[in-house]
């Protein structure tokens, strides 16, 4: 319900009191935004703070980094002059090793080299080990000939020297034979001069009687004396054989009566097995070579040796 007479009034109320109520409106949707904003300030405020200490944290990172950097540059540079280094040692060392390469090459093809030297080496060493071998058995076979022709050679001197003295007694005995008969030799005395000698005056004899005028005598016959009585043969055993050399040992000597030049007669379980001349004598002992062997077996010490031509 209206009230007539309080129009104009409520009017002019009205009139001041919009503009007062929109005024406050305006100031409390100021208010209202600019405590908005004043927030949106506090917090731009905050985050320029924080975006100062980042901004802060990220200079002092940045000149971390850039010490680091600087630090990594260094090391780059001082890793770049060891690369530097590094890549001319590897190729000095390239060339070295190419170098090694071909001394090795060289190495290898003078070890083949020294290996076949060594294998003919080794050869030729097996050829004169055979050949020393070989020479080894010549010398000791030229010693054993040595040996043997020494033997030989003592043996053939000592019949040398057997064989003078008997050249020596047929020459005096041939002598004697042609040496002429005295004049006053009769042939009475013809009995006290030895055979030989008698013979020699016996053809004197014959000779003279056949001169013209001579008295011719009958023949005369001279009889040779009888032999002295038989002496026993020796008999001795072998002491010691000796086959390559062909000479053996008998137990018997000069004390026994054996000389140089008698000859024994071998026998072996009674059975003839060879035969042996003396060439040298000693008191005990006689060395004899085998002149004739008659058994395919070989003497043995033991035989029997008799004295041969009794």
């Amino acid at each position: 319900m209206a009230f007539p007479s309080g129009l104009p009034l409520l009017r002019n109320v009205k009139q001041f009191v919009a503009p007062l109520i929109g005024a406050v409106a305006g100031l409390g949707i100021g208010l209202l935004l600019f405590m908005g904003k004043a927030r949106e300030v506090s917090q731009l405020q905050q985050q320029l703070l924080s975006a100062k200490q980042e901004a802060a944290q990220l200079d002092a990172q940045n000149q971390e980094s850039s010490r680091q950097l600087s630090s990594l540059q260094s090391e780059r540079k001082t890793l770049d002059e060891k690369l530097s280094s590094l890549r001319t040692q590897l190729s000095s060392s390239t060339a070295e090793l190419d170098r090694s390469r071909q001394n090795m090459q060289e190495f290898e093809s003078r070890f083949e080299e020294l290996t076949q030297e060594r294998d003919k080496l080794q050869g030729r060493v097996g050829e004169v080990i055979g050949e020393r071998e070989e020479a080894r058995k010549r010398a000791d076979a030229l010693v054993k000939e040595k040996a043997e022709i020494e033997r030989s050679a003592s043996r053939m001197r000592e019949r040398l020297a057997l064989l003078d003295r008997d050249y020596r007694r047929l020459s005096e005995k041939l002598e004697a034979l042609s040496a002429p008969p005295e004049p006053t030799m009769g042939l009475a005395n013809t009995r006290d001069l030895p055979v030989s000698a008698t013979a020699s005056a016996i053809a004197g004899a014959s000779f003279s009687s056949a001169i013209p005028g001579a008295v011719q005598l009958p023949p005369i016959v001279v009889s040779r004396s009888q032999p002295a009585a038989m002496t026993p043969a020796i008999r001795g055993r072998l002491v010691e054989v000796n086959e390559p050399h062909h000479f053996v040992v008998v137990d018997k000597g000069s004390e026994n009566g054996v000389r140089v030049g008698m000859v024994f007669d071998v026998l072996h379980e009674g059975s003839a097995a060879g035969r042996a001349t003396v060439v040298r004598v000693r008191s005990k002992r006689s060395a004899c070579d085998i002149i004739r062997p008659q058994t395919p077996g070989p003497l043995q010490v033991g035989d029997l040796a008799v004295q041969s031509g009794l």
